[in-house]
């Protein structure tokens, strides 16, 4: 049903059409629409059979009296049609608002909302549909076209987001992104925007709690860039909390053993694979209305190894079915092989170590990915076969770049 505004308030009635009459015959509150009733959706389908469908230029010619447009994604799953739905309160000067797949979709007359004016069943052209993109991002498509209009709209996605980092590592190619640990909505915009392939907000080693990580993912998602957390731990509330918050992909620390596996994969996985509860509010925001279907394959979950005990599971780990790729941690991983007076191994050991991880990995066909310092660190990675790859963090971005700069004034500022 499309709610009729003039000015931003709502309409006082909402209507629907009696299918052989062409007039309205009862109103259907907002209340009525909020509580779930099925009537507005029962009218609506009676007038979808009257609709006149041209598929000349892919129009729509509605019929007298039917001024608005309706891609409600709930009755038009079964047809994608642009559908036009009765609106006679509709006056020049109504805007009516809509949504088709992810996207917003507002129409405006060029007058005042006046119900003294001239109506629906008049001979006012239909206003065009414009849709507004609340993120740019790849998925399946479709053409939108307004009544009485030659040319589409824009097009509009209907399915799921596609997860890009997720598909690069499924292709046998490299995946770069980097770690975020400063709490805030606009620097993680900002990173967003640089053209990482992910961004990791890093729960587990910062001040992040569930209201900051959800604002930070929601600045995040205007963008390609795909929303991942770092949650503190390997615990099935903490996951589960961070998916619904809309986190498109998860890397849970500490993974030392299978059990571990499989329990991070419970956690994370929708029914048959896993156990994760549904109820999830942005997931389809996000991802599509699909998500709960979709969600399985397109969240991209990663099992951190950074202890020696996992490097000593690693064949029992990679034999759990359900997640999409190893990550390795050197500094905890170098911590776990301290000597008993607190001296770490040497990096060379540490090396072996996580050689170690990369050869089982690519036995068992797994992506396999490494925390780098620099860039030429992550050329080197990839070349030894390392897919997901961490780029530095936003908190080393900063203190290096305000290094490197200062270092060039430091003389003066001190003379």
């Amino acid at each position: 049903m499309v709610w009729c505004t003039g000015k931003g308030r709502p309409h006082p009635e909402h209507h629907t059409v009696d299918p052989a009459e062409g007039h309205p015959t009862d109103c259907v509150t907002r209340r009525t629409r909020q509580a779930g009733h099925q009537s507005a959706y029962q009218a609506r389908n009676q007038v979808r059979y009257q609709q006149r469908i041209s598929r000349n230029d892919g129009r729509l010619e509605p019929v007298a009296g039917h001024a608005c447009l309706n891609g409600d994604t709930k009755d038009d799953a079964e047809d994608q049609r642009p559908v036009a739905v009765p609106c006679p309160g509709l006056a020049t000067g109504g805007t009516f608002m809509r949504f088709i797949g992810d996207d917003l979709v507002a129409s405006r007359t060029p007058h005042a909302h006046d119900h003294s004016g001239p109506t629906a069943d008049t001979d006012t052209p239909v206003p065009r549909a414009v849709p507004f993109r609340r993120q740019n991002r790849p998925g399946s498509f479709r053409s939108v076209t307004c009544a009485n209009h030659s040319e589409p709209c824009k097009e509009v996605p209907t399915m799921a987001r596609t997860n890009i980092a997720k598909a690069r590592l499924r292709a046998g190619k490299p995946s770069i992104g980097t770690w975020i640990r400063l709490d805030g909505t606009l620097s993680a915009e900002m990173m967003a925007h640089i053209g990482f392939d992910w961004l990791v907000l890093d729960a587990e080693h910062s001040a992040f709690d569930i209201h900051s990580l959800q604002f930070m993912l929601q600045a995040i998602s205007t963008t390609n860039t795909v929303p991942m957390v770092r949650v503190p731990w390997n615990d099935p509330i903490e996951l589960k909390r961070t998916l619904d918050a809309g986190a498109y992909g998860v890397v849970i620390p500490m993974v030392k053993s299978r059990e571990d596996a499989e329990k991070a994969v419970r956690a994370v996985r929708y029914p048959p694979m896993g156990d994760r509860s549904f109820g999830s509010v942005r997931g389809p925001l996000y991802a599509g209305d699909d998500y709960p279907v979709i969600a399985n394959d397109e969240i991209l979950l990663v099992l951190q190894l950074e202890h020696i005990e996992a490097v000593r599971n690693v064949h029992e780990i990679l034999a759990v079915p359900g997640f999409d790729a190893i990550f390795i941690g050197p500094n905890d991983l170098g911590a776990s092989m301290m000597t008993e007076n607190g001296k770490r191994p040497p990096a060379d050991v540490v090396e072996t170590a996580c050689a170690e991880i990369l050869k089982a990995c690519q036995e068992a066909g797994i992506p396999c990915g490494y925390h780098c310092g620099s860039a030429d660190d992550v050329n080197r990675r990839i070349a030894l076969g390392y897919q997901f790859n961490a780029l530095a963090m936003d908190t080393s971005f900063l203190v290096n770049t305000a290094k490197a700069e200062w270092a060039k004034l430091v003389d003066i500022a001190k003379a």
